[in-house]
């Protein structure tokens, strides 16, 4: 006959190896953050709002006219894969805190591109594509501090660019394959901000204390993207899509 203290035993030792496996799946259900990640992985990686993926998705335009205004092409300079992780993320957690619209993380070289058909499109890329083949990679770094600009949605919380030849040769150059030289270099980049810049949030309510933002880490661009902004609302800001990118080694 078993004796009562083995019974006992026994149950102890079932119920110390419940634990144990109730704790290991515990664990095995906490996700792994690389000591590497940026200054936000103890925050929550936010998709876009109303359920949409972290990335507005790229499409190819479709027949017919693609624009509903006349200037609704952008063209943007896009982060390294690392960075634009990064920068994704912080873009990410402001769109949720203040129910605004994700974004890709850029800096705008060229705005207000005359937007037309589809053979239009594909012809801007291609002069692009063949303008700016070689051209080399952009040493992007910026300002400490982020900067508010309540009144305008689209620069709402940005961190300015520093300023440098190479870019300004990049803009100038962009625009004159566009055929949309600027008469001088301020007129390159739109009030209020009137330097090249990065925003964190599109909005008018909500907007982020700009004294609240990190560094935003530099990194070396090698690659432009030309992006349909229509409408160019902030309403519109989830519609906007990528048509075409261009490689500037």
């Amino acid at each position: 006959m078993i004796s009562r203290s083995t019974t006992r035993y026994a149950l102890n030792l079932c119920l110390v190896f419940i634990l144990i496996v109730f704790v290991c799946n515990g664990l095995r259900s906490i996700p792994y953050r690389d000591s590497s990640d940026y200054h936000l992985r103890n925050r929550p990686i936010a998709g876009a709002i109303r359920g949409s993926t972290p990335y507005i998705e790229s499409s190819k335009p479709t027949d017919g006219q693609l624009c509903k205004t006349s200037s609704s092409l952008s063209l943007w300079l896009m982060p390294s894969d690392k960075a634009k992780r990064e920068i994704q993320r912080e873009i990410n957690y402001y769109a949720e805190e203040g129910n605004g619209p994700a974004f890709r993380p850029h800096v705008t070289v060229v705005g207000g591109i005359p937007c037309g058909s589809e053979d239009h499109i594909k012809d801007v890329i291609e002069r692009l594509q063949q303008g700016l083949a070689g051209f080399g990679e952009i040493p992007t770094s910026f300002h400490e501090n982020a900067s508010n600009f309540p009144d305008t949605w689209n620069q709402a919380l940005v961190v300015e660019m520093q300023l440098t030849p190479r870019f300004v040769k990049l803009c100038r150059k962009s625009r004159q394959i566009l055929g949309m030289e600027a008469e001088t270099e301020k007129a390159m980049f739109p009030p209020p901000v009137e330097a090249p810049h990065l925003s964190l949030y599109y909005g008018t309510s909500n907007i982020p204390d700009a004294m609240d933002v990190p560094p935003i880490p530099d990194f070396e661009a090698t690659t432009l993207s030309l992006w349909i902004t229509d409408p160019p609302t902030l309403e519109g800001v989830p519609k906007w899509k990528q048509l075409g990118t261009i490689d500037l080694l």
